[in-house]
């Protein structure tokens, strides 16, 4: 029969090896007012379509080693056994939830992607009044030593629109070089953060202290982020943010204030992203590019840059120059900084 799930609530008749084999086919799943705790949180398998969860506390669950427990030790759900593939219809909504001090953590060979919210191939998956405080991803890999944890309180891939309304993240870390101390997400389509606070979060060894971004899709793919705040957050790559991708990043009347990054205090850019600031970004701190480092991406500024400071140079905005290859291989440059408007 196997062995025993430990989750405190499993769902989906998909799931095999750990004694599931007989859990009923379950279409959509609603949790209301509860609270999860102290073990590995709620599962859910490849047949479910509509996920809902309100007004629910998780708090001090953990994902190990356990076999089938990979991240997400509050909430884990893979809509596909397709790594690189978005499942139609499929959502998932969060309102007015706290996730608190949940942690996954590996050593050997497994996969502790998002300490709290660990969620793959859902179309629609929105945030929101959510609080993330203390949350966790780490781990060693015992086969090279290397670190892994990716996305302390939330990690996503090929979710295609991503929204975060009005949550708030705090002390939450991510261990690998893959960073996202926040958030981390691969998406194939648009995200959104509006009025949200992010304050001491860490991908030290890694990109983007609050929010990491691979966007993977060729076209359509942008990101927003608008009344929202940045504070005390800390990374190697982008102190508050990493945005990877041939893609447009809007920011838009936020606070990004005393962040530490070795490249880039508060932003990095990376691989033809194209990022339209609008705003301040004020008294962040890096070796280089104490505001922003930018490699091969276009930056277009607008705002208050000032008392950010790098050790080395840049002490508001480091570009690095590159190029990409375009759709017939051809070798294509792409220009550094355009800055427009009232810039300080």
């Amino acid at each position: 029969g196997g062995i025993p799930d430990p989750a405190a609530i499993t769902i989906g008749s998909n799931a095999t090896g750990a004694g599931e084999e007989d859990q009923p086919q379950v279409d959509s799943f609603t949790l209301k007012n509860g609270t999860v705790s102290v073990g590995t949180g709620l599962r859910l398998y490849n047949d479910l379509t509509t996920l809902t969860v309100e007004n629910v506390v998780f708090r001090d669950n953990v994902a190990s080693n356990a076999k089938q427990k990979a991240g997400g030790a509050a909430v884990n759900w893979r809509a596909s056994d397709q790594a690189a593939e978005t499942i139609a219809g499929t959502s998932a909504t969060f309102v007015n939830c706290q996730f608190l001090y949940n942690k996954s953590e590996y050593l050997g060979t497994g996969d502790p992607n998002g300490g709290a919210v660990m969620l793959s191939n859902v179309e629609t998956v929105s945030f929101t009044g959510c609080t993330f405080t203390g949350n966790i991803s780490t781990g060693t890999n015992t086969s090279n030593d290397s670190v892994i944890g990716t996305g302390g309180a939330v990690y996503m891939d090929y979710c295609d629109a991503i929204s975060f309304d009005g949550c708030s993240f705090s002390g939450n870390s991510a261990a690998s070089a893959s960073g996202g101390g926040a958030v981390y997400m691969q998406i194939n389509g648009t995200a959104s953060f509006t009025n949200c606070e992010f304050t001491e979060n860490e991908a030290m060894a890694g990109a983007g202290g609050a929010i990491g971004i691979i966007l993977t899709g060729s076209e359509g793919n942008n990101v927003t982020i608008s009344g929202c705040t940045f504070t005390g957050n800390k990374a190697n790559y982008g102190g508050a943010m990493w945005l990877y991708g041939d893609s447009t990043m809007e920011l838009i009347g936020n606070t990004i204030d005393s962040n530490a990054g070795t490249y880039g205090g508060a932003i990095y850019t990376q691989a033809n992203a194209n990022v339209i600031l609008t705003g301040d970004v004020t008294n962040n701190q890096a070796s280089y590019g104490g505001a922003i480092y930018g490699y091969q991406s276009t930056l277009e500024v607008n705002g208050d840059l000032s008392g950010n400071q790098a050790s080395e140079n840049g002490g508001a905005v480091y570009a690095q120059w590159g190029y990409y290859y375009d759709a017939d291989g051809q070798k294509v440059g792409i220009p550094i900084v355009t800055i427009t408007g009232d810039v300080t």
